[in-house]
């Protein structure tokens, strides 16, 4: 397993949010298209872990797993409320709380799980939103029918 880590999101689920296009991945499409050619070609299960973005998500993002997770302690920020357009596929996306990601993975059974939580801002307690259980195999890169615009 390959996990990749960027401090800002590698998704273009970042809509007319000028600021994230030029502070993420998606200001940087040919380089981003260049990174993912190299994991395609390796062919290898990999991970990506991003933030950055106010609210946490786990996305199918440019054929492979993301799982963007902001600092519990953000200024939350409501996606819809800031023109995010879902070119992607989106498998779980929560704002407006405290919310992180748990990763477990086990490459011995082979599979990694994920689990989205959500820490109460008045309590503390934590819940779990999400999870899925990704085998190894899931986490290889998938080959796009289309481009994303």
């Amino acid at each position: 397993l390959r996990v990749l880590v960027s401090s800002v999101p590698f998704t273009l689920n970042t809509g007319k949010m000028s600021y994230l296009k030029s502070d993420g991945w998606a200001g940087f499409q040919s380089e981003r298209e260049t990174l993912l050619g190299w994991i395609r070609q390796a062919n290898e299960p990999t991970l990506l872990l991003s933030g950055d973005m106010h609210w946490s998500a786990v996305f199918m993002s440019g054929g492979l797993v993301e799982v963007s997770s902001s600092p519990l302690f953000q200024f939350p920020m409501d996606p819809w409320m800031s023109s995010v357009q879902w070119e992607e596929e989106t498998l779980f996306r929560a704002s407006m709380g405290f919310f992180h990601a748990k990763l477990d993975v086990d490459t011995s059974a082979g599979q990694v799980r994920i689990s989205m939580r959500e820490a109460s801002w008045w309590s503390g307690e934590v819940k779990e939103l999400w999870s899925k259980t990704f085998q190894l195999e899931d986490l290889k890169p998938r080959i796009l029918t289309q481009s994303p615009t």
